[in-house]
């Protein structure tokens, strides 16, 4: 009778499973078949971009895939817990949630070995006049910050970023490093850095921007002589009520993130003209907001609030996450030529910057080779490079600037 029970649920299980793969199937099919008949291979960048647009359709195109998340984070809320799905995300007593990581405490990443690659990038630059700046992004998880539980493993990188920096100094690298800068300011924890989400806030990333302006003038650029993008004075703001839901909030469900966040934007329009090319594809033109600002995102979470699963306000800043960006600055000739090599922390950054030079140009560090980046770099004739990297990044699939001497 038992093994007829077993039977008759596996069964069902079965058939139950395979209905809703037919479901997920139908629901996703239109989309991948417009994603191959755009499909353009021209490189193995183009490989990695295309392989990542695809798990990504798939994912994002489950069937009643934000019920089940909600089902699931809600059940694990009820019952107390404070990770979820085997510790891929954790929460702290705040309410904070971050990525689990039970690799903290094993040091197997050779900082030196990064900060030497770092430092040829450096030396190779100085050789076409060109200056480079090392931004060392703020860890959200820290022990300064995180009120944790205990036996939690939180995604606390403070170790690497402190090996690495200590290397970057010893190699004379001019440097910056933000963690330090915000644990410095006046500000809360609350106000710099998002509860569902790895990213700081638009507050926390102006401290950051005013501070990398700082350096890039002392070290000889005059990118804002006058001071007038360092004065918070003078920007537009405007305030997104309970509109952004970070991505570790889209994974474990509102329910078990306590509910969506408020978002503050940025921005100084000005006289501006841009034009902002986007992957070698896409060319926009414009002001401020029709270009580097992207405002389709609250309006679609405003007409459907199932949006919040799949959009974030973060977003806004540069259109998103995109492998390269090439803005030109029309009526500013005269600023510098910049040339951003980083990740999603330096958004709002970049954004905020771009009205200061005649070119800014941005590469998402990981979806670039080292050969690439290097051809980038040599044949652009910047004034300035900035390699900016948030604490987790600091391996090697983000730091290959040079090939080994």
């Amino acid at each position: 009778m038992k093994n007829l029970e077993k039977n008759i649920f596996t069964v069902f299980f079965i058939a139950g499973l395979g209905v809703y793969s037919v479901f997920s199937i139908l629901n996703t099919k239109d989309k991948i078949k417009n994603l191959a008949e755009n499909l353009s291979i021209n490189s193995v960048d183009d490989v990695k971009e295309a392989v990542s647009e695809l798990n990504t359709t798939i994912t994002e195109n489950v069937a009643a895939r934000f019920d089940m998340v909600e089902a699931y984070g809600l059940v694990s809320k009820l019952l107390g817990k404070n990770e979820v799905n085997g510790f891929e995300y954790v929460r702290d007593k705040n309410g904070y949630l971050s990525l689990g990581n039970f690799w903290n405490e094993v040091y197997d990443i050779d900082e030196k070995a990064l900060a030497v690659d770092v430092e040829h990038f450096y030396e190779k630059l100085k050789k076409n006049d060109t200056k480079m700046l090392f931004v060392s992004f703020p860890q959200k998880v820290s022990k300064k910050w995180t009120d944790g539980y205990s036996g939690i493993p939180y995604d606390d990188y403070s170790y690497r970023t402190n090996q690495f920096m200590i290397q970057a100094r010893k190699y004379r690298i001019p440097n910056v490093d933000l963690y330090k800068t915000l644990l410095e300011s006046d500000k809360t924890y609350e106000e710099l850095f998002f509860k569902t989400d790895h990213h700081w806030t638009s507050e926390g990333a102006f401290i950051g921007f005013k501070t990398i302006v700082d350096k890039i003038e002392e070290m000889g650029i005059d990118i804002d002589p006058d001071g007038y993008y360092r004065n918070f004075d003078n920007y537009t703001k405007i305030h997104y009520e309970d509109m952004m839901l970070g991505s570790s909030g889209r994974s474990v469900g509102l329910a078990y993130a306590g509910g969506a966040e408020d978002f503050d934007l940025f921005y100084i329009d000005g006289n501006n003209e841009y034009k902002y090319v986007l992957d070698n594809k896409e060319t926009l033109r414009g002001n401020m907001t029709e270009t580097l600002l992207d405002f389709n995102i609250p309006e679609a979470i405003e007409r459907d609030k199932n949006n919040l699963y799949t959009k974030s306000l973060y977003d806004m800043y540069m259109r998103g996450i995109r492998g390269e960006m090439d803005i030109e600055v029309d009526n500013n000739q005269n600023g510098p030529r910049v040339l951003m090599v980083t990740d999603s922390y330096a958004s709002p950054i970049a954004a905020w910057m771009a009205p200061m030079c005649s070119e800014l140009d941005f590469m998402w560090a990981n979806k670039h080779s080292q050969e690439s980046i290097e051809k980038k770099a040599e044949s652009g004739d910047y004034d300035l490079v900035i390699v900016g990297l948030y604490p987790n990044d600091m391996n090697k699939e983000f730091i290959h600037f040079t090939k080994e001497k």
